[in-house]
């Protein structure tokens, strides 16, 4: 950061949660556009906390803008006086983030009983009006596997759509059932590889420029 001007009064928070596993280090390096946090440890949750039920914080500079970005700890992964303890901290620290990254791995597929647990306490953590604030992130995009009938029809763009479309229904359905509000308006981008080359979903723009994009809507929202 040294030698670079950065206006005080430009700091963006941004809060990424998920699934331990999931890829929320993968995808917070690839917004820094370089190496902040650790990658595939076991135990650790970042790169800079170094515990798997803490709050990592990492701050990086893009565009003269300053960067504080959170990383909570697996959802769901710890005991419950841990997930009590590391859910305290988040509220306290991230209620006024301008932007929720909610990570889903989407070589999953499907959400299983620990990922709707996991929305039950973000939603009694933050309130339900906390997920206006929320990006929905489908990470290991690129490591879809794809059924040998859909690679010989060369259909893996209409395979990858629907099951976009499905598991961003089923995210906004079982929020619909906490009773959050607007669900049909909480966007999603799929992030991985593939996607960044091709532009299936985002035609030309990629998945963290969309992420920006939303952050600068939300921000305005918020104002």
């Amino acid at each position: 950061m040294e030698g670079v001007h950065v206006d005080p009064s430009r700091c963006r928070q941004f809060l990424v949660c998920g699934k331990a596993g999931v890829g929320k280090s993968s995808l917070i390096n690839s917004l820094a556009g370089r190496e902040v946090c650790q990658v595939n440890d076991p135990g650790l949750t970042g790169g800079t906390l170094g515990a798997g039920t803490k709050l990592n914080k990492v701050t990086v500079i893009i565009k003269n803008e300053r960067f504080d970005i959170y990383e909570s700890p697996g959802l769901q992964d710890g005991t419950a006086s841990e997930s009590e303890g590391y859910l305290s901290d988040m509220q306290q620290k991230c209620k006024d983030v301008d932007l929720f990254l909610y990570c889903v791995d989407m070589t999953s597929a499907r959400f299983g009983t620990d990922d709707i647990e996991a929305l039950g306490l973000i939603t009694r953590t933050f309130g339900k009006h906390f997920w206006s604030r929320c990006l929905l992130v489908m990470t290991k995009a690129n490591m879809v596997s794809l059924p040998a009938s859909v690679k010989r029809k060369g259909e893996e763009r209409d395979y990858h759509r629907r099951l976009y479309n499905n598991l961003l229904s089923t995210f906004r359905r079982h929020l619909a059932a906490l009773d959050v509000p607007n669900t049909r308006y909480i966007p999603a981008c799929a992030a991985g590889l593939y996607y960044r080359r091709e532009g299936v979903f985002d035609e030309g723009m990629n998945e963290y420029r969309y992420i920006w994009y939303v952050s600068d809507t939300t921000m305005q929202s918020l104002r």
